[in-house]
């Protein structure tokens, strides 16, 4: 302790002694050398200071403190005359007595406080204590510096062999939901008859361990000669008597991962080593981990693949996992959950990254499966990437799988006499570069713009939009753009998938897929004639809608609407959804996210026809990944 600080003490007490005379109650607080700035969630010792100004001994009950905003108590420091350890509660410390105050005895409190990691160390703390006749005594406590003592030198008699150590953590297991304060005892006993002399100790913290200060107790109140080094070091000299002890105390902050730490310790005397003794620490929790496997590895275009991330805990406390996400390859659409899966919940998400957000729990001990099935496209190796968090949005661990997918194979019938039959449906577009000029808007009547149709896209990635606002227009109305590549309207039986949303805050607004579509240019009109199906969903209703456009109707908003289904999870606008269509014969079948909503069988069918998207809206609406493939 610096000598300005020894003589504000010595004031202090005099101005005590001085004041006896009066006969009063009251407190003196001693303000120590102020503690410099500390990075954020480093622990920084207080000490108040409490003087019996009366002619009477004083007894305390209890000592009491507001623990700030964001801060953990860790312990008593060395100095401390108050030896019990406080009890925290709701924000409040209590250091349990009864504490007897002589009259100009100081009482001295010192202890550790740690703030949070978005906390300011607070440059005061009040602590106070009631009084028999119902007042209140109380100090000051203020951050200080702990001064190491001076180098001292100490004749030793004795041999280095008399001496042996021992460690002990005194709180060896430590809960997940509690502080990661602890404090290591290390005794060294002396056999020997003569004192001797203790040099060096050493002590090499396990891995996430950090050092904190000195604790009450301790025999030696130097501070550590560089408290963030590893391993942490004392020097001495300190005297050991013969037949006694000398005890060193100090606190820790144990790792925030799961598992059993050991710490050793070893000295020196006279130059021998004394030691090493070790302490574990086991720091209870869970130990997550995530691996992902793909089946099959090798597909072709069209094919699903089926994905299993299992979520495996190695821990002794059941783990959380909050959010799992899995940003699917181009051209890969989710279409559905698998048999077999633990979190049965359909993923959420939009532009290809899938989200499953819990909490979802793993476990001691065991596993959870996450089991899904995707459609595959394109062709190439195809990696994706899962990614778990816990509540605070930290990473748990990722993984990843790749899959090859090869162009679908088209077998040949074994009698090939009908070289006119329709070419095998076969699409994939994701507009990632624009569109392509196959796409044609539909503008049969007044109003309709082909410019309401346009490509929206950067580096990467890119989509179709339908917007009248974009074109300056307040058309609300049906908008259609059709796929009239060669052939296509030839097409006969297929599956057909598309992601597609509505304008956030659009009222009344639709989006679908027109399909078994037909295309009849009329000279006398700006565009032509249609003719087929189309599915919808309507956010507004949380439906989704089959209609079919019957002949003859130039306006293709005329339609006969013949099934609807409402979706339980609801639709919202501006969010991606996958909209999958299979037609074969006069049998239809639609999915939503993975869900069968519609199932229908026409009477009186279109056979054939090519695919396009459709919306009503004013607002807008936006389609990518756009897949045709044969039925499944």
């Amino acid at each position: 302790m610096d000598k300005s600080m020894t003589m504000r003490r010595e004031l202090a007490l005099i101005v005590v002694w001085l004041l006896l005379t009066v006969g009063i109650v009251a407190n003196v607080s001693v303000q120590a050398q102020q503690q410099e700035a500390s990075p954020p969630g480093t622990p920084a010792v207080y000490e108040a200071i409490l003087v019996n100004q009366g002619n009477d001994s004083l007894v305390l009950p209890q000592l009491e403190a507001r623990l700030p905003a964001g801060s953990s108590y860790v312990g008593l420091a060395v100095g401390s005359t108050v030896r019990r350890e406080a009890v925290q509660a709701t924000g409040q410390l209590v250091w349990k007595g009864p504490f007897t105050l002589s009259p100009g005895t100081p009482l001295i409190l010192r202890f550790w406080l740690a703030p949070g990691p978005s906390a300011v160390a607070p440059a005061e703390i009040e602590i106070t204590a009631p009084t028999h006749d119902g007042g209140t005594f109380g100090a000051t406590a203020h951050p200080i510096h702990l001064s190491a003592p001076p180098h001292r030198e100490i004749a030793s008699a004795g041999a280095a062999g008399d001496l042996s150590v021992i460690k002990v953590a005194e709180k060896p297991i430590l809960p997940p939901d509690g502080d990661p304060w602890l404090s290591y005892v290390v005794t060294f006993t002396n056999n020997a008859p003569l004192s001797t002399t203790l040099e060096r100790i050493s002590d090499t913290m396990a891995s996430g361990f950090e050092f904190v200060g000195m604790a009450v107790g301790s025999d030696i109140a130097d501070q550590p000669l560089d408290p963030s080094h590893n391993p942490v070091v004392w020097q001495g000299p300190w005297s050991v008597p013969g037949g006694g002890s000398l005890r060193l105390r100090y606190w820790v902050k144990a790792a925030g991962e799961a598992g059993v730490y050991q710490n050793t310790v070893q000295a020196s005397s006279n130059g021998n080593l004394i030691g090493p003794a070790e302490a574990t620490v086991t720091v209870l929790g869970p130990h997550l981990s995530l691996t992902k496997s793909a089946t099959p590895v090798a597909l072709t275009t069209g094919q699903v693949v089926t994905y299993d991330v299992t979520l495996s805990n190695q821990g002794n406390y059941s783990g959380s996992i909050a959010l799992i996400t899995d940003t699917l390859p181009e051209n890969f659409v989710f279409y559905s959950m698998a048999q077999g899966s633990e979190i049965t919940d359909p993923p959420t998400g939009t532009g290809g990254v899938l989200v499953w957000t819990g909490p979802y729990t793993v476990p001691p001990g065991g596993e959870t499966h996450l089991i899904y099935q995707v459609h595959s496209g394109g062709t190439g190796p195809k990696t994706n990437l899962v990614i778990a968090r816990d509540g605070q949005g930290e990473v748990i661990g990722t993984a990843s799988s790749q899959v090859t997918v090869d162009p679908a194979h088209v077998m040949l019938p074994l009698v090939c006499h009908n070289f006119s039959q329709s070419p095998p449906p076969s699409l994939d577009e994701t507009f990632e570069n624009g569109v392509p000029a196959a796409w044609t808007p539909f503008v049969n009547y007044a109003g309709l713009d082909p410019n309401f149709w346009f490509w929206s896209g950067g580096t990467g990635w890119g989509r179709y939009d339908f917007s009248p606002q974009v074109a300056g227009s307040r058309y609300r109305g049906w908008g259609l753009s059709m796929y009239l590549a060669d052939e296509t309207e030839k097409w006969r039986d297929y599956r057909v998938e598309a992601m597609l949303r509505t304008s956030r805050g659009a009222k009344h607004t639709l989006a679908g897929i027109w399909f078994r579509g037909t295309h009849e240019l009329q000279t006398d009109l700006q565009g032509g004639q249609v003719t087929g199906y189309y599915i919808v969903i309507k956010p507004t209703t949380d439906q989704v809608l089959l209609g079919k456009i019957p002949k003859n109707q130039p306006q293709f908003q005329v339609v006969d609407w013949v099934q609807s289904a409402g979706y339980p999870a609801g639709i919202e606008d501006f969010y991606w959804y996958d909209l999958t269509v299979q037609v074969e014969g006069a049998h239809i079948v639609a999915w939503l996210d993975g869900t069968k909503l519609i199932d229908w069988t026409d009477p009186d069918p279109w056979e054939t026809g090519t695919v396009g998207l459709v919306a009503y809206a004013h607002e807008g609406a936006q389609f990518d990944s756009i897949h045709v493939s044969g039925p499944q």
